[in-house]
């Protein structure tokens, strides 16, 4: 598996078991790369995340906020435009098999440029979101939703509200114009798992990223 594949199912996919191949080869362990991981947050200060793992599999140890994340996805615009490309590739062909990448915003939300899913019993589904008209460029984090639809549409609608015609940041930001600036809650997370994979669910969600097995109607 060559390294440009394994981004390319990992991003897509969310593959796991190339996170951990990604980390190994980097790094040597998996624990040398949390370490960098972790590093690499506090020099952009995400000062209320904390990485246990490479791929984002349950650890109630390893936690994160959407200020963070946004941080992250601002840095990494910035500091590697010429690897976008990764961010946005809405299907992959395996043989005979269609891959089809889990952001839905992706060749449907005009605009829409990336970034990446997440989901988790603990977490929810969640995604950070890049889009763009014209020069503007806006970053949507959105974490805890019930279902992958849900969390498209959440972020295709922070997404016109920021693109409003003389809207200001600061509208969504809550008064701030630079995310940095907004301090994480200091505040024990909240887990999901008994609303998302607990009895009030007819089958269990899998600790996958598709969220397309799950029984929308069931959720009060």
């Amino acid at each position: 598996v060559t390294l440009d594949n394994a981004i390319k199912l990992l991003m897509v996919k969310s593959a796991n078991d190339m996170a951990v191949v990604i980390a190994e080869g980097i790094s040597g362990s998996q624990d040398g790369f949390v370490f960098e991981m972790n590093a690499a947050a506090q020099s952009l200060g995400m000062n209320g995340t904390r990485f246990k793992n490479p791929h984002g599999l349950p650890d109630d140890e390893q936690v994160t906020t959407a200020r963070d994340m946004a941080l992250l996805a601002q840095a990494l615009v910035k500091e590697f435009p010429e690897h976008e490309m990764f961010f946005r590739i809405p299907a992959l062909q395996l043989g005979k098999h269609t891959l089809r990448n889990y952001n839905r915003l992706i060749d449907r939300y005009p605009g829409a440029d990336g970034m990446k899913t997440g989901f988790i019993c603990a977490s929810g589904f969640n995604l950070v979101a890049s889009a763009h008209r014209g020069n503007q460029r806006l970053i949507a984090v959105v974490l805890g939703s019930h279902n992958a639809t849900a969390r498209a549409e959440q972020a295709a609608m922070l997404f016109e509200r920021g693109f409003q015609a003389g809207a200001g940041l600061e509208v969504l930001l809550g008064g701030s114009k630079n995310v940095a600036t907004i301090a994480n809650v200091a505040q024990d997370p909240f887990s999901m798992w008994e609303q998302m994979c607990g009895k009030k669910r007819n089958r269990r969600v899998a600790m996958a990223d598709s969220g397309d097995e799950l029984d929308d109607d069931d959720d009060d």
